[in-house]
């Protein structure tokens, strides 16, 4: 007569507790979940859809940089950033730069400064 067969039971077996029980299943479904996501990247045929996986995170993302312009409200550290970063550089640059100019020209014109020792002397 052979031995009494027992039944399998998991929680018995392995000491587990519905609780592990529930997170091993949930890993499971996760591990399908992004093998059907790699499956639907790599194929464009498997979704229906061209081969891309509509993200909504990312659609927002996308959104929020596309309309950025629409909800702009300046402020003050807008206008602090403009006149840091833009106006007051550009205005310094072309301010030295045009009185070194001048300055240069005039020593050129009185005659300071012979042919022979310009920088540039071909352009003149």
């Amino acid at each position: 007569m052979p031995p009494e067969v027992q039944k399998w039971d998991p929680k018995t077996m392995f000491n587990l507790s519905q609780q592990e029980l529930d997170i091993i299943a949930k890993r499971k479904a996760m591990v399908q979940e992004r093998k059907q996501l790699f499956r639907v990247l790599n194929d464009p045929r498997a979704s229906g859809f061209g081969g891309t996986v509509f993200d909504p995170a990312m659609q927002r993302w996308y959104s929020a940089r596309h309309t950025y312009g629409q909800h702009f409200k300046a402020t003050r550290s807008h206008y602090a950033w403009l006149w840091g970063a833009l106006i007051l550089p550009v205005g310094f640059f072309t301010y030295f730069i045009t009185k070194e100019r001048n300055e240069r020209e005039a020593r050129y014109r009185r005659g300071e400064v012979s042919t022979k020792d310009k920088p540039f002397k071909n352009n003149y």
